[in-house]
């Protein structure tokens, strides 16, 4: 069990500050008194994370100059952690394929959705 202690918690109906209890990795309470271990959470945000329905932000991960590719792992989990930084738990990538050779031949895109099978274990 921990309790987040003096975070401003978004809740449906606005932002309180207020307490929040996990159990088993689901909240328990919200605004209840402390119980487990306590996180001291003042002047924190505790929101639910987000989704991102659309992006191709990635690419600059995969290519971040022209010419310059990084490999395809680093590219995917430097995304990953872009994302979680950024509260967004889930994420819905457009990818483009083309024909011509670069960043979205058909080679790239097969390297890239190997990496994600390959990275989604961790």
């Amino acid at each position: 069990m921990i309790t987040f202690e003096g975070a401003q918690v978004y809740l449906p109906d606005g932002i309180a500050e207020t307490s929040v209890t996990i159990t088993e990795g689901q909240i328990a309470e919200i605004g209840g008194p402390a119980q487990g271990v306590v996180i001291d959470a003042r002047g924190l945000i505790l929101a639910p994370a987000l989704i991102d329905v659309h992006g191709d932000a990635f690419e600059r991960q995969l290519m971040p100059r022209p010419g310059v590719y990084f490999p395809t792992e680093t590219a995917v989990i430097d995304t990953d952690r872009q994302l979680a930084a950024n509260g967004i738990a889930t994420a819905y990538h457009a990818i483009t394929l083309g024909w011509e050779p670069g960043l979205r031949d058909v080679h790239r895109g097969r390297d890239l959705m190997q990496a994600m099978r390959d990275l989604a274990p961790g």
